[in-house]
């Protein structure tokens, strides 16, 4: 007795039905591959939104105004009246001399905060590789200032494209101290900046004072300062974070010692 073979037509519906199943076994797969990435993706989105929560709270609990009443100081022939007008203007022309301590602004169209702190809130401090000996006798150099030799330390929260041009990312950039010659200070001790978070499609920073919600802000001196700054963020896949932020400060110089027209060390602070 032959054995029966399989027809043209059983086959046909064989590879059609094997066809099917291989589909939509791929078609399984390829969800679970693409929820999988999604869940990877939002997960890293998550975790920069909470590290970028507690960078920036350590950075604005950590403000260093210039001393109490240095404005006045600075005018000494203004009216309380004059005075009263540049305290109570949120936004006030700065006043030579004193560098603010405190501005939030938008350059081409992104929020740009800029503070001064007591300690730096993130990134990697590089001290000079080469110490001098204490007998070694000092030159013109030893008069340049490093980022080691700083009370206060000057930074910017600052708004970037990303390479890929596809979303935002927000960096702390450090920055040398406000009121020094270009050569008092040695611009390759400043740390790297560092990026916080990446993935933004939206930011905005609010700050909260005596006259109501403002956008723009710029202080010297702690009465100057807000109550409170706002973060709004947005990611590119749709996560939102809104945080309050209560500031925190100790009054104080930028620098030690001023510095002369000619780059070297003189008695005096630096505001």
């Amino acid at each position: 007795m032959r054995a029966r073979g399989f027809t043209l037509l059983e086959t046909m519906l064989a590879m059609v039905v094997g066809i099917l199943v291989l589909t939509a076994a791929l078609g399984v797969m390829t969800g679970v591959r693409s929820s999988e990435s999604a869940l990877v993706t939002r997960a890293t989105q998550q975790r920069e939104l909470a590290d970028l929560r507690i960078a920036v709270s350590s950075a604005l609990t950590r403000l260093r105004p210039a001393p109490n009443n240095i404005i006045r100081q600075s005018i000494p022939n203004a009216t309380d009246e004059q005075l009263d007008a540049i305290l109570d203007d949120p936004f006030a022309e700065p006043i030579e001399g004193l560098p603010h301590h405190f501005e939030l602004s938008s350059e081409s169209g992104k929020p740009r905060l800029e503070i001064v702190v007591d300690r730096l809130p993130m990134g990697t401090y590089r001290p000079d590789e080469v110490e001098l000996d204490a007998d070694e006798e000092t030159t013109e150099e030893d008069s340049v200032l490093t980022f080691g030799d700083l009370l206060g330390f000057r930074g910017a929260f600052e708004l970037r494209a990303s390479q890929e041009r596809t979303a935002y990312e927000l960096w702390w950039v450090p920055l040398p101290p406000a009121g020094l010659e270009e050569t008092a200070f040695d611009l390759t001790t400043l740390p790297e900046p560092t990026r916080l978070c990446a993935h933004l499609a939206e930011i905005s920073w609010s700050a909260f004072i005596d006259s109501g919600k403002v956008s723009q802000i710029r202080a010297i001196e702690s009465r100057q300062f807000p109550a409170y700054i706002e973060l709004e963020v947005r990611t590119i896949d749709g996560l939102y974070a809104s945080w309050m932020f209560e500031l925190g400060w100790i009054p104080g110089t930028e620098f030690e010692a001023g510095v002369t027209d000619d780059g070297e060390l003189g008695e005096g602070g630096g505001a």
